[in-house]
């Protein structure tokens, strides 16, 4: 829903586009990342969770 809601006018668009140039990465990237979100799977998405998300190493945020 993120990507279509980025997508839904012209300054929507040229802003994606802007950050794919301004990182330096090319057309295909987008395509390949629109084909990853396509194609991944729940227990692929839960695995990179288990990876990347340490509940010991986040920090936390307490405002008075």
């Amino acid at each position: 829903g993120g990507i279509l809601g980025d997508l839904d006018g012209p300054f929507q668009i040229i802003s994606r586009w802007k950050n794919i140039v301004l990182n330096g990465l090319t057309e295909q990237y987008f395509y390949d990342t629109i084909q990853t979100i396509k194609t991944i799977s729940a227990e692929e998405i839960k695995d990179l969770a288990n990876k990347y998300l340490q509940p010991d190493e986040f920090y936390e945020l307490v405002v008075i």
